[in-house]
């Protein structure tokens, strides 16, 4: 015994605009969905790299000095020593191409400034002295 549906005119032509729209719109809203994908991974990956810079932080007893702010992550420190080499280590695996900033590093009994650059996914190092930052700026 099988299931009869009959339709009318008008019902049928209602389903088949219903169909065209669902077929239209089918696109969209897979586009809308891998990109959505696509933001959590990335909230992710800011979460993660957060954490391990936490963790880092957290072994050397300075704790508080990390926070994300969007897709901004912020690390501030005033005191004697700052563990710069472990937290650039922590960071380096986090890197992605689009990865774009800055962490400075002022040592004020060596007078010297030592900037990293994480410029999409590469990490670079430079040391100048306080002298040269300031004259290049043109505060002194």
């Amino acid at each position: 015994m099988a299931i009869k549906f009959q339709y009318n005119k008008t019902s049928l032509q209602q389903l088949e605009k219903q169909l065209k729209v669902r077929v239209r719109t089918l696109p969209i809203i897979k586009n809308k969905e891998s990109a959505l994908r696509m933001e959590v991974k990335r909230c992710k990956a800011d979460a993660a790299a957060l954490d391990a810079v936490n963790a880092v932080l957290a072994a050397w007893y300075v704790e508080g000095a990390a926070e994300l702010n969007g897709d901004l992550l912020l690390i501030s420190h005033e005191g004697e020593y700052f563990p710069t080499e472990d937290v650039v280590a922590a960071l380096k695996p986090f890197l992605r191409d689009e990865s774009r900033g800055k962490l400075d590093e002022l040592d004020l009994e060596a007078w010297t400034l030592r900037r990293w650059f994480f410029d999409y996914g590469r990490l670079m190092m430079r040391k100048a002295s306080l002298d040269q930052a300031l004259e290049s700026c043109g505060t002194k």
